[in-house]
């Protein structure tokens, strides 16, 4: 597991525009958001990075937290961000049937896949994730920070890509 690395980044490595989302595998606005990032990141390849946090309610959500376990566990063998949109695009069933059947298909060790869901390690960085994330004030999912600023505004394309291009064109107003 990589101690310094709280996250999961994609987009520029160097932006000018950061956007964390605490997010749940299971929550349906999420499942949305994932589609307007994808799209987000190809407008803004050069001035926007994407960081993912994991915020499982399990108490509504109850396959949330596993779903989360099958990301990091995904990641440990450098295939994060496919499950991550796999776990999306799949969200209405992620039981661990499921979830192994996901594994197989992106190409995982499956065995060293199902070690890796019962690791403390990577419980502990989810619960490192939910701690963050109640410091920061989140109550729901998504939750979205731009350059460390919550935002509170619609988090569909639009609003996002007029918010950004403000903060990339130096604008001072508050998000929308």
């Amino acid at each position: 597991m990589q101690k310094n690395h709280l996250e999961h980044q994609l987009g520029s490595t160097h932006p000018s525009v950061t956007l964390l989302e605490y997010g749940d595998f299971e929550c349906p606005y999420c499942g949305k958001f994932d589609l307007v990032i994808q799209k987000l990141l190809k407008e803004f390849p050069l001035n926007l990075g994407y960081k993912f946090r994991h915020f499982p309610l399990v108490n509504i959500h109850p396959d949330s937290g596993l779903a989360a376990m099958a990301a990091e566990a995904a990641g440990l063998q450098n295939k994060y961000w496919q499950m991550h949109h796999l776990l999306f695009s799949h969200q209405d069933n992620l039981s661990g049937a499921e979830i192994l059947k996901m594994a197989k298909r992106i190409g995982l060790n499956e065995k060293i896949f199902q070690t890796d869901l019962e690791s403390d390690d990577l419980w502990n960085k989810i619960q490192e994730h939910i701690q963050a994330g109640i410091m920061a004030q989140v109550s729901g999912t998504p939750s979205l920070y731009l350059n460390n600023e919550m935002y509170e505004g619609s988090s569909s394309y639009e609003s996002l890509k007029k918010e950004i291009e403000k903060i990339i064109l130096g604008e001072n107003s508050k998000f929308i």
